[in-house]
């Protein structure tokens, strides 16, 4: 037995056991060069989003920040400010443009002034299931074109997650409804500042602007008749304690997480592979789990909560929803919408089959 072979050997061995005792196997950029890893000078990022850090949106945004911190041996560190306490979200936008932030990790929504198109992703009916989001979010011709779309108003684009499927409307009423086009005519709540959505323009609700955060006392008192805000919002405010039923349909909550490009610009050729290509499905993949998690736990309370005050949560079928999404696609709005989008983009929504 020759010493090379030895030498190898054991080189091989303390590797492997050292991947292990690091817990590393999976990890991005394992097997680089330490030059690689001195390219880099050491930087603080700034990432602001607008939500809870024990929410899908927070924890993803930490595995983010784990994992670039870890994948560049602390040469680039992450700071991360939720709950819009640096910026709000629509300020965000603006900071991430500027420079004043680097990442931005928040819904596509607070786009909407930039992108016109945006609003598309939130229509009843799009998403048959979390795996066609999911699917849409990493094909690529979907990332090409929202890299495109993205650089055209100052970011760099990075990647869209998904972290809900559930949308809800809370509502008091005689009986419980089971789709949203039975709620046709009522008195529905939108906060001052905000416009109706294409969906909700659909349904055709009569629309009644009321101050952020304030729908519980306009309910309680007659000026609405309905409202929505996510499960997760609703678990939160107890919302079955003043709402006698919610109706749980199928919409799309996602983030989109945009870089500033100088930022990015600034990253060695090597580093934007790593984060692009290598960081970001590893966060868009656990963003997935956590989702699903997290909502069928948020699902099972909202359902327990109206139970415990004889309320009840009812569900828009696959049928039904299906049904909303197809009358909406013929909109002119959202005819705007898809030509604004792309075709070869709205293909990958549309062409999409189970698997």
């Amino acid at each position: 037995m020759s010493q090379k072979w030895m030498r190898s050997t054991l080189a091989l061995v303390l590797a492997v056991a050292l991947v292990s005792l690091l817990g590393l196997g999976g990890l991005v950029g394992c097997g680089k060069e330490k030059s690689e890893v001195e390219e880099l000078q050491p930087t603080t990022w700034k990432l602001v989003h607008s939500f809870p850090e024990t929410g899908t949106r927070g924890m993803a945004a930490a595995k983010f920040k784990e994992l670039v911190e870890q994948v560049t041996e602390g040469k680039i560190t992450v700071d991360i400010y939720p709950n819009g306490t640096l910026l709000s979200g629509a300020d965000a936008v603006t900071g991430v443009i500027t420079g004043a932030v680097d990442v931005t990790f928040d819904p596509q929504y607070f786009w909407q002034s930039r992108i016109s198109w945006i609003s598309y992703l939130y229509l009843y009916g799009l998403w048959q299931s979390w795996q066609h989001a999911y699917d849409v979010f990493t094909n690529p011709v979907w990332k090409e074109t929202m890299t495109r779309q993205y650089a055209a108003v100052g970011g760099h684009y990075l990647g869209d997650d998904v972290e809900s499927l559930a949308a809800a409307a809370y509502y008091n009423n005689d009986e419980p409804v089971y789709s949203v086009m039975d709620m046709k005519g009522w008195k529905y709540g939108i906060y001052q500042g905000s416009t109706p959505s294409v969906s909700a323009k659909y349904i055709g609700y009569e629309f009644v602007t009321i101050p952020y955060g304030e729908h519980q006392s306009a309910i309680t008192t007659g000026m609405i008749k309905a409202f929505s805000i996510s499960v997760v919002n609703g678990v939160a405010s107890k919302v079955w304690t003043y709402t006698k039923y919610a109706l749980v349909t199928g919409a799309s909550s996602n983030s989109v997480v945009v870089m500033n490009p100088s930022t990015w610009n600034a990253l060695p050729a090597y580093w934007q592979d790593v984060i692009q290509n290598q960081v970001m499905p590893q966060v868009i993949d656990y963003a997935l789990e956590v989702g699903q998690s997290n909502e069928q736990s948020d699902l099972q309370k909202l359902k327990d909560g109206y139970a415990s005050v004889g309320g009840l949560v009812t569900e828009m079928s696959a049928e039904a929803t299906k049904e909303v999404g197809d009358g909406m696609r013929a909109m002119p709005e959202v005819t705007k919408y898809i030509a604004a989008l792309g075709t070869d983009a709205a293909s990958v929504i549309y062409d999409w089959q189970p698997h």
